[in-house]
């Protein structure tokens, strides 16, 4: 209803609107953490990244491969929330009916057309991960980190602790 009522109010102003995921400025600017992530762990062999609306698979996608082709781009969604999976299963975007989860941040009921586009061919795998996890994950980070982060930002860990990624034990 947001969106539709800043599409509205957009047209109605003669504004620009700027998509949260889907704008080519947004996914770009997301590329910019795979640089940030190769300048501190420039040999890594994965990266894992919490996937919503797509746009920041799909800039750290594009940047991972450019730079570190070999390096796996690994997605993370929650099982409720799992649109990305859905696209892939089908072949293009698709609206799914979801489920509240503790990624709010990842609750996203389509991915973006753009953002799918450019990502699809440079993922590598993408595993969803259930409450349990990501509240577990949640909570370890808590432990660890001395920090609380909501369930988008702990999805990676949370896949991680899955057990769906046995190749990159000890990485």
């Amino acid at each position: 209803e947001a969106k539709e009522f800043a599409e509205k109010f957009v047209e109605s102003q003669g504004l620009t609107y700027v998509h949260g995921f889907n704008d080519a400025a947004i996914i770009a600017g997301a590329g910019t953490v795979a640089l940030e992530v190769l300048e501190e762990v420039p040999d890594l062999d994965a990266v894992v990244v919490p996937v919503g609306g797509g746009g920041l698979i799909a800039g750290v996608g594009i940047a991972m491969k450019a730079l570190r082709p070999a390096a796996k781009v690994i997605g993370v969604e929650p099982v409720r929330a799992a649109s990305f999976d859905e696209a892939l299963r089908v072949g293009a975007p698709k609206r799914i009916v979801m489920d509240p989860t503790l990624a709010d941040g990842l609750a996203v009921p389509e991915v973006g057309a753009r953002a799918f586009a450019l990502a699809r061919s440079r993922v590598d795998s993408i595993v969803t991960v259930g409450e349990e996890l990501i509240s577990l994950a949640i909570l370890r980070l808590v432990e660890m980190q001395h920090g609380v982060v909501e369930g988008a930002g702990a999805s990676p860990l949370a896949a991680l602790l899955s057990g769906q990624l046995p190749e990159l034990a000890g990485k």
